[in-house]
């Protein structure tokens, strides 16, 4: 099946919803970590988000459940179906269905900086590198002292 745009990676999905990705070493893959998952390509058109807490974490079949019945309304396609555990495959390009999946992870956005954050934070880095090599510490800034 051919597509006339250029298919999306999990690396530009990543980029577009300002996600953190990972290299997983064991199957040599670049998936999307969260607190009770993870994004990952299931195929050249889907990806998928399964969920699976970490063995520390007692098991939540009630949560699992009702997101699972939610993905499925949202037209999201079940993969694998545990107890309390499972594989959701999506369209990366449904607004609706990302929401979803993202949440089921427990992924954690990026943070964004407004100008104003940015200017204080490189004030606060002019100072720091300053103070660091000894030298007139600049009195312009939010952090001068």
């Amino acid at each position: 099946m051919s597509s006339t745009k250029a298919e999306m990676t999990i690396n530009d999905f990543a980029t577009q919803h300002r996600l953190k990705t990972k290299h997983d070493k064991g199957d040599d893959t670049t998936i999307i970590p969260g607190k009770s998952g993870q994004l990952y390509e299931y195929s050249d058109e889907e990806f998928a988000v399964m969920y699976i807490l970490p063995a520390t974490k007692p098991a939540r079949p009630r949560v699992w459940n009702r997101m699972r019945d939610l993905c499925a309304a949202a037209g999201m396609v079940l993969r694998q179906k545990g107890d309390a555990e499972g594989a959701i495959s999506f369209n990366p390009e449904n607004g609706e269905q990302v929401q979803l999946a993202i949440k089921l992870a427990g992924v954690k956005r990026k943070r964004q900086m407004s100008e104003k954050q940015k200017a204080v934070a490189e004030a606060a880095l002019r100072l720091a590198f300053a103070r660091n090599r000894g030298t007139a510490v600049p009195t312009e800034g939010t952090l001068a002292t």
